[in-house]
């Protein structure tokens, strides 16, 4: 591949179980007028399987190519519980968006 450091890892998290919250439990999102919430529908249990490994490669022209190199997990996983939100009709990380704040229960103000 290349002696440089990568320019950056991503992880690959699997969902392997889904826990349902009661109604009332609301992720926070902040925006530049105020917070907002949407549901928090469930709690996601994910395992850890891969890594990638991302190097930016300067081309002469002045744009980039990427290249990547991935590492697989073996058993047994990493693993790790994490508020869920809808992506369109999906369950997936509240906190993979950047304005993700918390996770609030049905008792609380955001």
């Amino acid at each position: 591949m290349t002696n440089r450091k990568p320019s950056r890892y991503v992880e690959h998290w699997e969902t392997v179980a889904v826990t349902a919250l009661p109604p009332g439990w609301r992720n926070v999102y902040r925006h530049d007028d105020g917070p907002s919430t949407s549901p928090c529908p469930a709690i996601l249990l994910q395992e850890h399987r891969s890594t990638v490994a991302c190097w930016d490669i300067p081309l002469p022209e002045g744009h980039y190519d990427v290249r990547t190199e991935e590492k697989l997990m073996q058993p047994p996983y990493e693993t790790r519980a994490v508020f869920a939100d809808y992506d369109m009709a999906t369950l997936c990380p509240a906190d993979d968006v950047g304005n993700y704040e918390r996770t609030i229960g049905p008792e609380e103000t955001p």
